[in-house]
């Protein structure tokens, strides 16, 4: 009977051990090096320009030049909280911020937790998308996600890719019919972003609705959205007396959730594009369009597939933010948000399994994040 148990518990090691030495390959070593190399030469970049970057912080150079926008609103709720500018930012993300800035600056803190979060992330998309398509589609898809043109966004002090390791979580919880721990992933992904009440509940329903329909497949899990909702009103409540402040800040109003009540509608977003012509926001308006087209064609191929969780999870992760703006072209960070799309990944892995196709996208992606993220620590994003 021991040497059974011994046998076991030999091979559950051994397990362990190739699952943590495929992390290391799949995941870790990619994310390491191309952030380096982007980083670097992004970095080196934006210090040859004539317009050098404005430092925020007393952090070194390589970290302040991941604060910026955004961030700088998250780094307030994690040292003020709330009742202040940055009301309509989601508390997760600044949560952990200031639980780890106990024991080193708020800045560094902003960082580690940020890219502490990017590997779970792709850990859990690996394990995702391995159980579908295999291993070599799956660390395709990895790799796709770190050099994405705008995925260094979930290396900055945004919540990116805290969300997205939850709502990752959320979909290989699911599929794992681990209802305990997909429940606990939703509550985070809601206290994550506002695309985690629509993406890690209406995907699973849809799912259901046109599945088997059995009552033993009723995604419960869905409810851990009311509790992260009972929570963020709580937290804004206790902090300004007002439990919808999340909903009342000024950096939520200014994006035109209510412009259908405004006097004048917004143009149409093709007279938008013609009249503007290429103009400072030419690149910010060919990126919005790449991305919801990139989007919306894995969401029909997913759809095609029968993949209906991911075919709306795909959907609905550019579908919210979008409905916040006022004009697509409004939306400056349209191709930030098609990254958190994660269903594009395995696609796009496939897409681009041919030798020629695999060298330009691995050439392309890079050199686009590059300039991006030269714009971004430059403070011009993509304008």
């Amino acid at each position: 009977m021991s040497e059974g148990v011994n046998i076991g518990s030999s091979i559950a090691a051994r397990i362990r051990s190739f699952e943590r030495t495929r992390f290391w390959t799949d995941v870790l070593v990619p994310f390491l090096v191309a952030r380096a190399v982007i980083f670097v030469v992004g970095f080196s970049g934006s210090l040859l320009l004539p317009r050098r970057p404005v430092f925020v912080s007393d952090a070194i150079a390589i970290v302040d030049v991941l604060l910026r926008w955004d961030a700088l609103s998250y780094l307030d709720v994690a040292e003020r909280g709330y009742g202040n500018d940055a009301d309509g930012f989601f508390p997760l993300y600044p949560w952990l911020v200031r639980g780890v800035g106990l024991v080193m600056p708020l800045p560094y803190a902003a960082v580690l937790v940020a890219n502490v979060a990017a590997l779970i992330a792709l850990g859990l998309l690996r394990r995702l998308v391995e159980a579908d398509y295999g291993r070599f589609v799956a660390r395709r898809a990895v790799a796709l996600a770190v050099i994405f043109p705008t995925s260094f966004f979930l290396s900055c002090a945004y919540a990116e890719s805290t969300y997205l390791a939850c709502v990752i979580g959320v979909f290989v919880a699911a599929r794992e019919r681990r209802i305990g721990l997909a429940t606990i992933a939703v509550f985070l992904a809601c206290l994550a972003r506002p695309q985690g009440f629509f993406v890690a509940t209406i995907p699973f329903v849809l799912a259901w609705t046109f599945g088997e329909r059995s009552r033993r497949s009723i995604p419960w899990f869905v409810l851990g959205a009311v509790p992260a909702l009972a929570a963020l009103l709580a937290v804004h409540q206790v902090s300004s007396g007002d439990p919808f402040g999340f909903v009342h800040a000024e950096s939520v109003q200014s994006l035109g959730v209510f412009w259908r009540s405004r006097s004048q509608p917004p143009p149409p977003l093709l007279d938008v594009l013609v009249s503007e012509g290429i103009g400072s926001n030419f690149v910010r308006r060919i990126l919005n369009l790449a991305s919801v087209g990139l989007v919306a064609t894995a969401s029909f191929v997913h759809a095609r597939r029968r993949r209906i969780d991911l075919a709306a999870g795909a959907f609905l992760s550019l579908a919210v933010p979008l409905a916040f703006q006022r004009t697509l072209f409004d939306a400056a960070s349209m191709a930030r948000y098609a990254a958190l799309a994660f269903p594009i990944y395995p696609l796009l892995a496939q897409g681009t399994a041919s030798r020629g196709a695999r060298r330009f996208v691995d050439l392309a992606f890079p050199t686009m994040q590059v300039v991006l993220f030269i714009a971004y620590a430059e403070w011009i994003w993509a304008e």
